[in-house]
């Protein structure tokens, strides 16, 4: 969420304003789809890892995607997260009111997160948003090391 929302308020308004959007939509149908349907989450743990690194990565160079490509990409990563979190709460208790908690959890977090890398990226405070991204790459890096040695090992 983090990663989207600094790298759509590097590419402005509008470009936040659709990676917010990109992410609810992707999330809500992944999150939708994990909880109905019983299937395992399809993406290991390496696919999130190499996502973070991607985005937090190009948010940490200042080099955000065009928004023809940001919307989609958020929306694939939003989907896998979210059908995680379906399968997690369908496994749980299986109660819908633990997705629709995460989802709103994901709007506000979503929209708080947009809403700030706007107005910070209009302030001129572009290294703020990159540093966001940095740590957003370095969390992708530590959970693809943490998979790598748990399948070594």
């Amino acid at each position: 969420i983090v990663a989207v929302a600094a790298l759509g308020a590097l590419r402005g308004v509008d470009a936040a304003r659709r990676g917010l959007v990109a992410l609810l939509v992707g999330w809500t149908i992944g999150a939708a789809a994990g909880f109905a349907l019983p299937i395992e989450p399809p993406a290991p743990r390496l696919v999130t890892a190499g996502l973070l690194l991607l985005l937090g990565g190009a948010a940490a160079l200042g080099r955000p995607p065009r928004a023809r490509v940001l919307g989609p990409l958020a929306c694939a990563a939003a989907a896998l997260h979210g059908i995680e979190n379906g399968a997690a709460a369908r496994a749980a208790d299986g109660d819908w009111l633990a997705v629709a908690g995460i989802l709103t959890g994901v709007l506000v977090v979503a929209s708080l997160s947009c809403a700030t890398g706007a107005r910070v990226e209009r302030a001129g405070g572009s290294f703020a948003l990159r540093v966001a991204g940095s740590w957003t790459a370095a969390i992708g890096l530590l959970l693809a090391g943490w998979e790598l040695a748990s399948a070594a090992g």
